[in-house]
């Protein structure tokens, strides 16, 4: 279950493409899915039946909306409810050890203390198998994830990543240093042979992580990605599984392709994006859930046949209608309570909300949200700018503030999770077009690009590809309103140190002045850039002078439907 597989033979099996076993010669087509009824019934009898309960990018140990949603604790009792008519597999696709304000208090022990919890036993969870997320790496030393693969009671699965002892070192297996991370794992489930592996995305760039990941759309036989599934399947096949499942941290589009390149893997439960999606590419079915458990996919596996299962998803709410498991909750709120003792703020209540601050990723990184225009018209005023415009990838909260709702340290902590440098500028026109247009490239995907804006609405709609802006107006400073934005003008703007210095690593390439590889950004003007002009600093202060908030959603960002 844990044996490397060497370089040279993945190369090899490459070669063998043609002599593909059983599972990937199978040519008859998928049993499609039963309804949920008939799926219930099935998982009565006996033989190769068995649920999978999936959940990916959770963050938050507590859920969201103080609890009222999500959590570990639903969780844990979902899990103990399904496995009441049999086996259930709890999947995880990747994202959990950061980042969230408990996480870089607590460097992640909290989060692997409770899903320790999840079977409601001591010792090792047999049927809990995680996969890397690129938020698992973003410390920039391996000390604390080491920590965290010591204290989990569970199996990591991953078979493109490998670890570094130094930057110059070659890479090997994390299973070499972890026994309990795998490149590959099979597990008898309910007499089924169910064979994992796993596949992270090369986001999270540290000097002891190496990825087989690069991807080669001309010669795809040849990509590092395809060469270290390609092993991983073939060893597991030498094993006879009756099931492939991969478990996967990467976008849709790329597990798209992954079961379009290895039609053997019934099952992608996939991670990263932070919206439920589901999706059939041939015989493969794709699934993600919410994020932070708001939901779980559960799957009814029928392996019957070998290599031709049968399957059925439902995407289920944890809502307060599921109750919190006693026990899990009980550890919950210990690290909770803990968390307040150690932020002195934690508490402490800044002011008042008249609307809801959504702060959800899918929200704010998705649609224009009235937490989004607040924290772009404060930094605007300060800015004395015409437009200002906040990645949705920066505002870290990840949670609403209800209307009616008091703002506390809590949710601070949360939103400038990563403090930031303000930033003014010059742009023209035409550049602050092709910004807007590459903000809503991904509108449907979560993508921390989307902009949440101020002095500046435009509407936009779905093309072949992606999405065009339609119309783009700015209203500029101390100006009476809004007017079209002229491409050859030259407008002020700001925005957060991160997009000014990495813009270019998400398709805006006029921010590029952090490339290693060289790169500029617009000059700073305003006496911005400075370490004393910073977005927490500045949002507290307009907070002292405005305790209530009064932004709402106002038609700044709209999405015409064809």
């Amino acid at each position: 279950m844990n044996r490397p597989w060497p370089r040279p033979l993945a190369l090899l099996l490459l070669c063998l493409l043609p002599l593909l076993q059983a599972c990937a010669a199978s040519t008859a087509p998928v049993a499609r899915p039963q309804p949920p009824e008939a799926a219930a019934k099935a998982m009565e009898t006996s033989g190769k039946r068995f649920r999978i309960l999936q959940i990916n990018d959770v963050y938050k140990i507590e859920g969201l909306e103080g609890g009222a949603v999500g959590g570990l604790a639903r969780v844990r009792t979902l899990r103990r409810t399904l496995e009441k008519d049999g086996p259930v597999l709890l999947l995880h696709g990747g994202d959990f050890l950061f980042p969230s304000v408990m996480s870089k208090q607590f460097k992640g022990e909290a989060m692997v203390e409770t899903m320790n919890l999840l079977d409601g036993a001591a010792g090792t969870d047999d049927h809990l198998i995680v996969t890397f997320g690129n938020h698992e790496f973003d410390q920039s030393t391996p000390d604390i994830l080491q920590a965290r693969l010591a204290q989990s009671e569970f199996r990591w699965v991953d078979s493109n990543t490998y670890y570094k002892a130094s930057a110059a070192a070659r890479p090997e297996p994390f299973h070499r240093r972890f026994p309990n991370v795998h490149s590959t794992i099979v597990e008898d489930v309910a007499g089924a042979k169910v064979g994992f592996l796993g596949l992270t995305l090369d986001d999270a760039l540290q000097s002891y992580v190496h990825y087989d990941y690069a991807l080669d759309a001309a010669h795809p036989e040849l990509s590092a990605r395809n060469a270290a599934v390609r092993a991983a399947i073939s060893h597991l096949e030498e094993q006879g599984v009756d099931v492939v499942i991969a478990v996967t941290h990467q976008n849709l589009a790329d597990d798209v392709r992954l079961a379009q390149d290895f039609p053997e893997i019934s099952i992608i439960i996939g991670g990263h994006e932070h919206i439920h999606q589901e999706q059939w590419v041939g015989k493969t079915l794709i699934t993600k859930a919410d994020s932070d458990a708001k939901t779980a996919y559960v799957i009814d596996v029928d392996a019957t046949v070998p290599c031709e299962p049968r399957l059925q998803a439902r995407l289920l709410p944890l809502d307060k209608k599921v109750e919190k498991d006693p026990a899990v909750q009980q550890t919950v709120d210990k690290w909770t309570d803990k968390l307040a003792a150690a932020i002195p703020d934690y508490r402490t209540v800044y002011g008042t909300t008249v609307n809801a601050l959504e702060g959800e990723e899918p929200a704010i990184r998705g649609r224009e949200t009235a937490l989004g225009n607040w924290l772009s018209d404060v930094v605007r005023e300060k800015m004395k700018t015409d437009v200002t415009f906040i990645q949705g990838g920066s505002i870290r909260i990840n949670d609403n503030i209800l209307a009616g709702g008091e703002i506390r340290g809590e949710h601070l902590a949360g939103i400038f999770y990563y403090d930031s440098t303000l930033y003014a500028f010059e742009l023209t026109g035409q550049q602050l077009l092709d910004i807007l247009s590459n903000a809503v490239s991904f509108a449907d995907s979560g993508a921390g690009r989307f902009l949440q804006v101020a002095g500046v609405r435009f509407e936009y709609q779905p093309v072949e590809g992606g999405f065009r802006v339609t119309k783009a107006e700015v209203k500029k400073a101390g100006g009476a309103g809004y007017e079209p934005i002229d491409p050859k003008a030259t407008y002020t703007a700001s925005t957060l140190d991160y997009l000014w210095k990495n813009g270019y690593k998400e398709g805006f390439p006029m921010f590029a002045s952090g490339d290693p590889k060289g790169g500029k950004s617009p000059a700073p003007i305003n006496g911005s850039g400075g370490a004393n002009l910073s977005w927490r600093t500045t949002t507290e202060e307009w907070l002292k002078a405005n305790p209530k908030i009064t932004s709402a959603v106002e038609g700044r960002i709209v999405r015409q439907n064809p």
